[in-house]
């Protein structure tokens, strides 16, 4: 129409790959509908938050860490942790302990660190008031009304959703979420 014409190539096949730190877009979504849903605030503190998983004497900067800060990239840890490379050689199975046992060494929300602490312990906070790992709860409320039937996503040795990274969809999932980016 009026000259202009379209077109579409799919340079591989179709099929599910990682979507890597796209990943973290997922579940910042997650976050933002248990909020809507009532089933946690931003405000909230991680020493409330996770309870159980503290340190036994959490230094001051957990002490003042909430769930808002989980989604900053912010969280006043000192070094990346959880990264790709990291995860495979650490020998402890609760991610969620050893987390919030990494260094604090800065208040929240003063210095950044890209950092995959945060989107998991984010992920795992919705998925403990849920009830049910992400892709459940996420079905119903994200992926069914995009189309996506269910998808694979990685998870920690205990069996959480590995909220940071690690979800796997096709290209046009992607496009579906508007996280598709060129790449070379």
């Amino acid at each position: 129409q009026d000259g202009i014409q379209t077109a579409k190539h799919l340079w591989d096949e179709e099929c599910r790959r990682n979507v890597y730190s796209a990943s973290k877009s997922v579940t910042s979504a997650a976050v933002g509908i248990a909020v809507r849903e009532g089933l946690l605030s931003l405000d909230e503190k991680l020493t409330d938050a996770f309870a159980r998983d503290l340190p036994e004497h959490p230094g001051e900067y957990v002490r003042a860490a909430t769930v808002r800060d989980l989604l900053t990239m912010c969280l006043g840890q000192e070094k990346p942790e959880l990264m790709g490379a990291q995860r495979p050689l650490y020998e402890q199975e609760d991610w969620v302990k050893m987390s919030l046992g990494f260094p604090f060494t800065c208040p929240p929300g003063t210095k950044f660190v890209y950092n995959n602490v945060g989107p998991y312990l984010a992920g795992v906070l919705v998925q403990r008031r849920a009830g049910c790992d992400l892709v459940s709860y996420l079905t119903p409320r994200l992926f069914a009304p995009l189309g996506i039937p269910r998808p694979t996503w990685e998870t920690d040795p205990l069996g959480n959703t590995f909220g940071a990274g690690g979800l796997f969809l096709t290209l046009s999932e992607l496009h579906r979420f508007g996280l598709l980016y060129l790449q070379n």
